[in-house]
C-alpha cells in the first residue's frame, strides 16, 4: 500500500517539476533527481497550499517560484482509503491454542476469543489481550529451605503461623495453579496473583489456628493440607478470579529454630512411648491366647477333677453302704474281715518280716538233703537278706502269730474293737 502511494505521489509531481523551467536549463538536474522518491514535506505543503520553510537556500529574488499543489479528488480519496483498509486490517491478529484473546473497546470488555483468527477494532480505540490459558503455574508461601539446604527468610514472616494451643510453627507451601477464565482473570483484581497469595496464606493460617502443634507438625500433617485446599478453592469461587487449583503442597512445616532440638527431643520422647505401647500390644497379642489356653486347661483338668472325685466319693459311699449292711447282719464275721484286710495292706506295704520262733517247723527235704531248722538267731534279720513269709504262714490255726504284728497295729485292732 506504501508503495502504491508513493508511486502515484510520483506520478503527479514529476510533471510539476519539469514546468518549473520552460526552457529546459534544469532538464538535467531533474532527471537526476527522478531516480530519488519525491520530497513529501514539500508535496504536503503545496497540497494544502503553504509554502515549506527551508530558510533562505534560494537564489536570485529569495523566494521560491513553485505554485501550490492541488490533487484530485480521487487521489484523495483513494489515499484515504488506503490508510483506511490499513487501518482496518491491523485489527486482525492470531490465538494461539493454549491462550484466550480478551477483547476491550475504549476500555470496555468486549468479547472473549479462542484459538485462530479474530479481528478486533484497531488501535486506539480497541485492544486485545492474550492470556495464557493452559499453562501450570507455580507460587511459593511461608519458609522454604533451598537446595544447599539454607532457610530463605524472605517470606519468614508469612510462614510464621499460630496454633490453638499458642505455639508457633514455621510452615512452606507450593501452590500450582492455572488461569480458568481470562475476562475474570484481568479486570477481577489489578494484581490477582499477589491476591492469590494473600488467600492461601489466609487459608493456612485459618487451618493452623484452629488445630494443635502436634496436629500440625505430626498426627494431621498429611490431614489438614488437603483442607486447606478446600478453603483456597471456595475463596476463588466467591471472589470469582479466573483462577483453578490444580495441587497444594506442604513443602516444610516445623517448630521455630530456636526451639527446634526441645521439640526434636519431645518428638522423640512420643516416638518411644508409641514404640512401646506397639511392643506391650504384641505381647499382649502373644500371651493373651496362651494364658486363654492355661486357663481353659486349667478348667477343663479341674472338671476332670471333680468327676473322678465325685465318683470315687459316690463308690466309696456305695462301699460303705453295702459293708454297713452286712455288718448288721453279722458283725462278728465283718469285724474279722475288716481287720484281716486291714492288716493285709499295711503288710503290703511294710519292708520287714517278723518271724515267731516258737512256732518254727523244721524243713523236711524230700530230695534226700539233710534236714535244716531255722535257728531262732535269725528271727529278726531285714527283709533283704530274708525271704518274706505269707501273711496267713500259720496254718494250722488260719491266724498271724501274735509276734508278727506290729504294736501300733494291735492297738489300732484293740480301739477299733472297743
Amino acid at each position: 500500500m506504501f508503495i502504491l502511494i508513493s508511486s502515484l505521489l510520483k506520478k503527479h509531481t514529476r510533471p510539476l517539476a519539469m514546468a518549473q523551467d520552460p526552457w529546459g536549463n534544469n532538464n538535467e538536474p531533474d532527471k537526476k533527481n527522478n531516480d530519488q522518491p519525491p520530497d513529501l514535506d514539500e508535496f504536503f505543503s503545496r497540497l494544502i497550499g503553504r509554502r515549506p520553510n527551508r530558510g533562505n537556500n534560494n537564489s536570485g529574488n529569495g523566494s521560491s517560484s513553485r505554485a501550490p499543489l492541488h490533487l484530485p479528488v480521487k487521489l484523495i480519496t483513494l489515499i484515504t482509503a488506503a490508510f483506511l483498509c490499513i487501518w482496518l486490517a491491523s485489527g486482525v491478529y492470531t490465538v494461539r491454542e493454549r491462550e484466550n484473546g480478551v477483547e476491550t473497546f475504549l476500555g470496555r470488555y468486549t468479547r472473549t476469543t479462542k484459538a485462530g483468527l479474530n479481528w478486533h477494532f484497531p488501535t486506539p480505540f480497541g485492544q486485545v489481550t492474550k492470556v495464557d490459558v493452559t499453562s501450570i503455574s507455580s507460587m511459593k508461601v511461608g519458609e522454604l529451605k533451598s537446595q544447599s539446604g539454607r532457610i530463605s527468610t524472605s517470606n519468614q514472616r508469612n510462614g510464621q503461623m499460630l496454633t490453638s494451643d499458642e505455639n508457633i510453627v514455621e510452615i512452606g507451601a507450593a501452590v500450582q495453579y492455572r488461569i480458568r477464565d481470562a475476562k475474570n482473570y484481568l479486570f477481577q483484581a489489578n494484581q490477582p496473583e499477589e491476591v492469590l497469595r494473600d488467600i492461601v496464606i489466609s487459608a493456612i493460617r485459618e487451618v493452623v489456628g484452629s488445630n494443635t502443634v502436634d496436629d500440625i507438625l505430626i498426627d494431621k500433617r498429611g490431614e489438614w493440607p488437603q483442607e486447606a485446599k478446600q478453603i483456597i478453592d471456595k475463596t476463588l469461587i466467591q471472589y470469582d478470579l479466573g483462577f483453578e487449583i490444580v495441587a497444594f503442597e506442604l513443602q516444610d512445616a516445623r517448630a521455630p529454630v530456636e526451639v527446634q532440638d526441645a521439640f526434636e527431643d519431645a518428638v522423640r520422647a512420643r516416638e518411644d512411648e508409641e514404640r512401646l505401647g506397639l511392643e506391650a500390644e504384641a505381647y499382649a497379642r502373644e500371651r493373651i491366647p496362651v494364658a486363654r489356653g492355661e486357663a481353659k486347661r486349667l478348667v477343663q483338668a479341674a472338671q476332670a477333677y471333680k468327676a473322678e472325685t465325685l465318683a470315687r466319693a459316690t463308690a466309696d459311699s456305695s462301699r460303705f453302704n453295702n459293708l454297713l449292711a452286712a455288718y448288721r447282719e453279722n458283725p462278728a464275721v465283718m469285724r474279722e474281715r475288716l481287720y484281716l484286710d486291714t492288716m493285709a495292706g499295711i503288710y503290703a506295704q511294710s519292708n520287714k518280716v517278723l518271724i515267731d520262733a516258737d512256732n518254727s517247723r523244721p524243713i523236711i527235704n524230700l530230695g534226700g538233703a539233710p534236714a535244716t531248722v531255722t535257728p531262732p538267731q535269725l528271727a529278726a534279720q531285714d527283709s533283704t537278706n530274708t525271704t518274706p513269709a505269707p501273711a496267713n504262714s500259720n496254718s494250722t490255726t488260719g491266724k498271724t502269730p501274735a509276734a508278727a504284728i506290729p504294736a501300733n497295729s494291735r492297738s489300732n485292732e484293740r480301739s477299733r474293737s472297743r
